[in-house]
């Protein structure tokens, strides 16, 4: 295909265009759209010359109404062109991407919504200034999903909206926040996740505890300790305990080994329950001080706690060979 000949059929199809849109005749629109689309592709046999035309052409039909249109077609319960629909929004940049996040917020089926998200995060960095102005918003499910897009981006230079957003009084919004941050390593992602062990709710603070494990948080290994040794949670010390496995740091063995220790006259099986997870942890965690606290514990152990004890024992012996 000769480019100076696709570039004039190119100018004629976008006269015709022209009344169409003012006509609001957007299906119609789209069928052009569509071929332009093709035609610009990086997978299309056409030259580069008529690759960049066809590039062009495509962006000059674009205005405030087409987008709003694709972004509202994808959401049609017959439409099976979504891919297509897709590309074409992306291709709008920067101007698809507020109205699409107002699709998001606004859209009651989670379906469409799933696939508005996805689109937004394809395109990358760029919706993060929109996304973090709109974590000020007053509507908490709003909040919440701007939340969760800047954990999906993984950006460090969203912590402080980030922040901002666990400063809400709505549970739902903090939980979402922790989430997120777990995906986004940094000092600051740590201090917040460390911080959230001193809130009420302990569903937050759980949610804290095993976050703080996932990223193996060594500066968390005192408040986790405190927390395992002396909350009067007992799934927050739970979730404490097997944390400082997971962190596998060798200070977090004197915390384990004081709740290995500790014999209680009520309660037993829980607290036997919780000795099990700390021989486990010290497991993990290795080293002389934790297999002397888990071979002193099995001399006295019984049922499930004295099981534990002797197949960490035992592994370790043929670890050694």
């Amino acid at each position: 295909t000769d480019p100076i000949r696709y570039k004039d059929l190119s100018v004629r199809i976008r006269e015709k265009v022209s009344p169409l849109v003012a006509a609001k005749n957007f299906d119609r629109v789209f069928d052009v759209m569509t071929i332009f689309l093709k035609d610009s592709s990086s997978l299309s046999n056409l030259p580069e010359g008529v690759k960049e035309i066809a590039s062009d052409s495509l962006d000059a039909v674009f205005d405030a109404d087409i987008i709003q249109y694709l972004i509202t077609r994808m959401a049609a319960r017959d439409n099976n062109r979504h891919d297509v629909l897709q590309q074409l929004i992306l291709k709008a940049r920067d101007p698809a991407i507020e109205p699409l996040l107002c699709a998001l917020i606004e859209s009651p089926e989670v379906s469409i919504r799933r696939l508005y998200y996805d689109t937004l995060l394809l395109f990358g960095n760029a919706i993060r200034p929109h996304v973090e102005k709109k974590t000020a918003g007053n509507e908490w499910y709003a909040i919440r999903q701007m939340v969760a897009l800047l954990g999906d981006l993984g950006d460090p230079a969203s912590i402080g909206a980030l922040e901002e957003a666990y400063g809400s009084d709505d549970l739902r919004i903090k939980k979402e926040v922790l989430k997120s941050v777990v995906r986004i390593r940094s000092p600051r992602s740590t201090a917040l996740l460390i911080k959230a062990l001193e809130e009420e709710d302990q569903g937050l603070v759980s949610h804290a505890i095993i976050s703080l494990g996932i990223i193996k948080a060594p500066s968390a290994i005192d408040a986790l300790g405190v927390i395992a040794t002396r909350s009067d949670s007992y799934e927050s010390r739970k979730e404490a305990v097997k944390a400082l496995g997971t962190i596998g740091d060798e200070r977090g063995a004197p915390y384990l080994t004081k709740v290995l220790f500790k014999k209680v006259w009520f309660g037993k099986k829980s607290n036997n329950e919780i000795r099990s997870l700390a021989a486990s942890a010290l497991g993990l965690i290795g080293g002389e001080e934790a297999l002397s606290a888990i071979e002193k514990t099995s001399k006295h152990a019984e049922g499930d706690l004295y099981n534990t004890c002797r197949r960490i024992l035992e592994g370790r012996e043929k670890a050694i060979g």
